[in-house]
């Protein structure tokens, strides 16, 4: 199994490799949103403010997962890809994949690295534009709590709304590219 790694040490270890005079947008999805808000938080407080933070199909920090969704809540594998589903946070193909040994060890990670997340609620806003991106149907991030993110943010914040569900990117990806007016400040 995967050594669990703390959010803020993931940003951390990100904060390091981002070059002193690159203009750049974070944007994470799911728990990847959480590890750019934290990238975020180290950028402002080395006076490197990014353009604009993206968390897609992420909840605020102070709205955690459910705790039985962590890793060590589940031995089976096939019980627990059934109990993520369900929850929204794994695709239906998942559960037959051929590849999803792969998978589970990396999601178990996850999920013990979300659970041992100790966010600073005390934290100012941060001084950059914030979008949140959701997926009209993801259960994981329903509006009243991805409103909440607009407490995290001194500037601007927007909340987009795509069809699909917590992997709406995929389809986004495939339609828009990713790149250009999706991850412009104020499209």
């Amino acid at each position: 199994m995967p050594r669990a790694v703390g959010l803020t040490e993931l940003a951390e270890a990100l904060f390091l490799r981002v070059p002193v005079t690159l203009r750049l947008t974070v944007l994470g999805h799911s728990m990847g949103g959480l590890v750019g808000y934290e990238l975020t938080r180290l950028l402002c407080a080395a006076g490197r403010p990014p353009e604009l933070l993206i968390v897609a199909a992420t909840r605020p920090p102070r709205y955690r997962l459910d705790a039985s969704l962590a890793a060590g809540s589940y031995t089976n594998d096939d019980e627990y890809l059934t109990v993520l589903h369900r929850a929204g946070i794994v695709p239906a193909q998942l559960l037959t994949s051929p590849l999803r040994a792969m998978v589970v060890p990396a999601l178990r990670a996850d999920l013990l690295t979300l659970a041992s997340y100790q966010p600073d609620n005390d934290a100012p806003a941060l001084p950059v534009d914030l979008q949140v991106w959701r997926g009209r149907d993801d259960p994981v991030t329903p509006p009243g709590i991805v409103d909440a993110w607009a407490e995290y943010t001194s500037k601007t914040f927007r909340v987009r709304v795509f069809e699909g569900g917590h992997f709406f990117l995929d389809g986004l990806a495939a339609r828009d590219g990713l790149l250009g007016t999706s991850l412009s400040p104020n499209p």
